[in-house]
């Protein structure tokens, strides 16, 4: 074999040994990706079981990670604690509710639904097939035995979620379309909650109808909004209830002469 031939055997070795050590790099780091995923999942799913069972206050870090079959170190590696396991949970749970709520929209939008209304409940009535679907986490995290700090999140995904059906309805920026979105969307959260404790299937579905009729009694008329009456008469209105005042002043004085005065 000449010296061009040994050459490039040496580099087609070379190649392939470092094709293989890339490949095996490869294989280990999605191994240990997956080793990880199905560790983080364990401990979600053991303290949805603990949390659920004894609530937050009363859960022990000890019995999630028995029944993940994980560790207390393993544990603190990949959240940090109790307190981070139940916002992870509650994330999760948002984020599915979300994604429900917006997919039902979407799917309207494709059928040619335009009203309102129409989107509104169909993104409604998703979100309350969730709370169904997951009513055990929507009674936990509206139990109120929460982490501390947990209230200021709940509130502010709360305002973004008002937010997004303010855009949703095509809502203008003033305070009463603000408070008209408000009280739609505490209606759903709250129509949740009754959801979740419903007996059986049959009853929370009754319960998700009686929601939606209660929005679209809402919706029936649009937003409020105050008469705008012109300066002139507000004026005169104010001259009026003077003058009723005045007069009003005046009868109360002559019957208190009356009163005073001698009789025969």
């Amino acid at each position: 074999m000449d010296s061009t031939s040994a050459s490039s055997s040496s580099s087609a070795s070379a190649s392939s040994a470092a094709s293989r050590q890339a490949r095996g790099k490869s294989a280990a780091g999605t191994w240990q990706w997956a080793r990880t995923a199905e560790t983080q999942r364990a401990l979600l799913d053991a303290a949805r079981e603990v949390f659920v069972e004894q609530g937050f206050s009363q859960a022990s870090i000890a019995e999630v990670v028995e029944r993940a079959g994980s560790s207390v170190g393993s544990l603190y590696h990949h959240f940090g604690g109790k307190s981070e396991l139940y916002v992870a949970l509650w994330q999760e749970y948002q984020q599915a509710q979300e994604e429900a709520a917006a997919g039902a929209v979407a799917a309207a939008k494709r059928a040619g639904v335009t009203d309102p209304f129409e989107l509104f409940s169909a993104g409604a009535r998703a979100y309350l097939e969730g709370s169904w679907q997951h009513r055990d986490l929507t009674v936990l995290f509206l139990s109120g035995d929460t982490p501390p700090g947990f209230g200021v999140m709940a509130r502010t995904r709360g305002h973004q979620w008002i937010s997004q059906n303010d855009t949703l309805l095509g809502l203008s920026d003033t305070s009463f379309d603000r408070l008209y979105a408000t009280i739609l969307t505490q209606l759903i959260g709250e129509g949740a909650r009754e959801v979740a404790v419903a007996k059986n299937r049959q009853q929370a579905s009754r319960v998700a109808d009686a929601v939606i009729e209660y929005v679209q009694r809402i919706m029936a008329n649009g937003p409020w909004s105050p008469a705008v009456k012109p300066v002139g008469t507000v004026r005169a209105d104010r001259a009026d209830r003077a003058g009723r005042a005045e007069r009003a002043e005046r009868g109360t004085r002559r019957a208190s002469a009356r009163a005073d005065s001698p009789t025969d």
